[in-house]
């Protein structure tokens, strides 16, 4: 008995593989690689355009899903370093989605409908420095928002103080 239903498995999951390999996509692997170079030159360009001072533009991930045969779902990320004023560089990574609708019945031409952008990732050459003093060397208050609603100034942290400070709240707490 226990053979038998093995080979009522095994045919079963030999005719359902057959026939997914076997099954035309919804959109053909030419679609996609086109899709995916005309994103990377927009990305290129839209950087060249937007950021001119951008250098080492580098498209990290892109592909494409169809999620119907009329939509298709493009991931990507891309990378560049972007100079400072003060000659410092800046690497800044993004992540994004784009989708894509086709733009006839059984036109090859997609349309680009919304593109999203995820995440952003910057990363400094060289390290900033970042001081709670001013311009003439003194301590500066930082404004803070507390948790009753008002407006709190939390006193600046001189260089020679190690202890905590707390800040009342409004509300007496």
């Amino acid at each position: 008995m226990n053979k038998l239903i093995s080979l009522i498995v095994f045919a079963v999951a030999l005719i359902w593989s057959w026939n997914k390999v076997h099954t035309a996509n919804a959109v053909n692997f030419e679609t996609h690689a086109g899709i995916q170079i005309k994103l990377a030159e927009l990305i290129r360009e839209t950087l060249a355009q937007k950021l001119p001072n951008a250098e080492n533009i580098r498209i990290t991930r892109l592909w494409t899903e169809a999620v119907s045969s009329n939509e298709v779902k493009a991931i990507f990320g891309y990378e560049f370093t972007q100079p400072l004023e003060e000659g410092e560089k800046v690497q800044q990574a993004v992540e994004g989605q784009a989708f894509l609708s086709r733009s006839g019945e059984h036109s090859d031409e997609w349309k680009l409908d919304r593109v999203a952008t995820d995440a952003s990732n910057l990363s400094f050459s060289e390290g900033t420095i970042v001081s709670p003093l001013n311009e003439t060397g003194a301590p500066v208050a930082v404004p803070i928002n507390s948790e009753a609603g008002g407006d709190a100034v939390a006193p600046a942290a001189s260089a020679d103080t190690t202890t905590p400070t707390t800040i009342p709240s409004e509300s007496g707490n």
